[in-house]
């Protein structure tokens, strides 16, 4: 289980790169930004905690399995922002990089 939380977080990583430094835009101007501090702020909080469970040699695979849910149910959330959801400025045409 450990292997599978180490490729989901590398990947989480690399999704949170792109999404903060990307092309991407969740269509509400300069208030994107609370969706590049929110996105952050969620990275920061996962990060703790996958470098707990690091530490921690006993830790279950149930808390592995919470940090793979709250890693997809941000990765969701967020993607669904800057596509479906998308703000009033730059409403959805069916290209995320805008």
């Amino acid at each position: 289980m450990h292997k599978a939380a180490s490729v989901t977080y590398s990947v989480y990583c690399a999704w949170v790169l792109f999404t903060i430094l990307g092309p991407i835009s969740y269509g509400h101007g300069l208030g994107d930004l609370f969706y590049h501090a929110a996105a952050l702020i969620a990275f920061i909080v996962i990060t703790i905690l996958f470098i707990l469970a690091r530490k921690i040699k006993s830790a279950d695979d149930v808390f592995y399995i919470f940090m793979f849910l709250a890693i997809v149910l941000t990765v969701v959330c967020f993607s669904l922002e800057f596509t479906i959801w998308r703000g009033p400025e730059y409403r959805w045409d069916g290209n995320v990089f805008s």
